[in-house]
Order: structure tokens, then C-alpha cells, then sequence
């Protein structure tokens, strides 16, 4: 009797094994692999009522996908999101529970256009984030599906970022070699984000910051305030570290010579930051400083900061 069950679970397990090879195979025809991410971009698509696109995709063991010309519509029919290229590990994808939790992302050559034109109540990306994020006032007894996401460390490479607020004025552009971010929890729903760490390296950022009916006045003695946005998100950060950075902030499209440091144009060279315990709430904002150091264009240089701010 014992030796016909192991039998049966003999023929059981290679059965499975079976099951799992032809499975495997299937995942390697290029045919195969078009129709599930024809069905993965149509189930975004409709979720997110934008466009979705990639161009070839290559699915390895189940677990691991990468995929190459990934496109992305914001809702006015702009370029919200491109990459060259995109290597995902999969921790848990179920289509039909609308759940994914992702190990790792790595992001080749990406291009994240965010802006807000004069007359929008929000940033062009803020569908994408009510789109993974549950609606207070929806029916809780109905099935319709809403995705519940989770991360653990995005690594980009050849990244560029443009966040252009109309609004108030102000226009952002960042390039960055390397920007890795492991992140201990993403809660979409209640805008809450734990990052253990983010690293940036080799990267250059510039603000153009142009207020609506502001005019410039000469700052050569008197520092222009700077606009820290909050955007109702609760953030902590365990550590950022910053190396081998430019950045120029300027107010006003015009550019003028002074003497001395204008801190309406300024320019920083080999700026290196080691930030720590970095809180952000809606009232109140947290960090310590273990490294700051940088040359500015005036010839201000400042070889070692470092202290606690903390704001309420």
C-alpha cells in the first residue's frame, strides 16, 4: 500500500514538473508573451482610462519581466512616462485581485514629464495616483477593482524628470546617472511613503523659478525665499545621499551680473549631501544633517555642515 501511494506521488510530482516546463515553454514564444501584456496594458489602460504601450517584452520564470519602449499617456494625451528599457521582479501579480507587489525595478533611460498648466486644480500624474488608491465615498459592497501596489527598491538609470508647475511658477529639471531607492512601505491610499534610503549620484538640477505677478528685486543683501511644496503627502526617509552634483537655481528669466553671492542666480559645483531621519508632514518637517558641503559660483565654499533642523 505505501509503495502505491509513493507512486502516485511520484507520477504527481513529475506530472507538475511536466505542467511546469510546457508552462515555461509556452512563456518563451514571443506570441505568447504579446497576448498577456496586450491584456496587462489593456487592464491598465482601463483603469487608468490613458494610453499604455510596450514595444517587446520578454517574460523569464514567471518572476521576472523586462520589457523595452514603455509609453505612457497623461489624461491630456502628453508623455507622462517613457523608458528605453524596464527589468521587473515580481514578488506577487494577480491580475484578477488586483495586486502586485514588485522586489525590484530597474529603469533605463526614463523620461517623467509632471506639469500643471494655469487653470488645472492638479499635476498631470495625480490620476495615476487616485487610480491605485481606493475612493472613500465607492460603494464598498461592489467588486470593482481597485489596485492594491507595494515596492522595494527602484534603481534608475540615465534618468531625466521635469516637474513644471504653471501655477506657481516654478520649473524643475533633474538628470541623474543613478538614483537607487529602497523603500520599506508605499501606501497609495493614505498617501503615506517609508523610504530606508535613496542614493543619487553624478546628477544635475536645475530650478527656474518665475512667480506670477512677482517682481524681482536685488537680493544682494537679502536671501529670496524658497518654495518647499508639500503635496498631502506624510513622507520618511531614513537616509539621502547625494554625490559629484550640480545645481543651478535661478528666479526670473533674466540673468544679471553682481558681485558677490545673488541668491536670486545661484550655482553649486561637487555638492554632497548625507541627509538622515528626514520627517515630512503637513506641520511639520524634520532632518538631521551629517554632510553638506559645496563650491558656488561666486566662489562661496562650504567644506563641512552639518546639524538638526526641525520645524512645527
Amino acid at each position: 500500500m505505501l509503495k502505491k501511494i509513493l507512486k502516485w506521488i511520484g507520477f504527481l510530482l513529475l506530472f507538475l514538473l511536466l505542467l511546469f516546463i510546457v508552462a515555461w515553454g509556452l512563456l518563451q514564444l514571443p506570441s505568447v508573451q504579446t497576448k498577456i501584456v496586450n491584456q496587462v496594458t489593456q487592464s491598465f489602460e482601463s483603469t487608468l482610462g490613458a494610453k499604455v504601450s510596450v514595444d517587446r517584452v520578454n517574460i523569464k520564470f514567471f518572476k521576472t519581466l523586462s520589457a523595452e519602449g514603455i509609453y505612457l499617456e497623461d489624461q491630456q494625451q502628453d508623455t507622462l512616462l517613457y523608458a528605453s528599457s524596464l527589468d521587473v521582479n515580481i514578488g506577487v501579480f494577480d491580475l484578477f485581485g488586483s495586486e502586485i507587489f514588485l522586489n525590484q525595478i530597474t529603469l533605463n533611460d526614463g523620461f517623467l514629464n509632471i506639469y500643471q498648466h494655469p487653470g488645472d486644480t492638479s499635476f498631470n500624474i495625480n490620476f495615476l495616483l487616485e487610480a491605485f488608491a481606493a475612493d472613500p465615498a465607492a460603494d464598498t459592497t461592489t467588486t470593482s477593482a481597485v489596485w492594491d501596489f507595494g515596492l522595494n527598491t527602484v534603481t534608475l538609470n540615465r534618468t531625466k524628470i521635469r516637474v513644471d508647475d504653471q501655477v506657481t511658477g516654478m520649473d524643475v529639471l533633474f538628470k541623474s546617472e543613478l538614483l537607487v531607492v529602497d523603500l520599506n512601505d508605499l501606501d497609495l491610499e493614505n498617501q503615506t511613503v517609508d523610504i530606508e534610503d535613496v542614493l543619487l549620484e553624478n546628477n544635475l538640477i536645475t530650478v527656474l523659478s518665475v512667480p506670477p505677478n512677482v517682481v524681482i528685486t536685488d537680493t544682494s543683501n537679502t536671501a529670496s525665499p524658497l518654495i518647499f511644496p508639500y503635496f498631502d503627502w506624510k513622507v520618511n526617509l531614513g537616509q539621502l545621499k547625494i554625490e559629484e552634483t550640480s545645481v543651478a537655481y535661478q528666479v526670473g528669466k533674466q540673468m544679471t551680473d553682481k558681485d558677490g553671492i545673488d541668491f536670486n542666480n545661484l550655482k553649486l559645483v561637487d555638492l554632497t549631501v548625507d541627509l538622515r531621519d528626514f520627517i515630512w508632514r503637513k506641520e511639520e518637517l524634520g532632518i538631521s544633517i551629517k554632510q553638506f558641503s559645496f563650491l558656488e559660483n561666486s566662489g562661496l565654499e562650504i567644506d563641512q555642515f552639518s546639524g538638526d533642523l526641525n520645524f512645527t
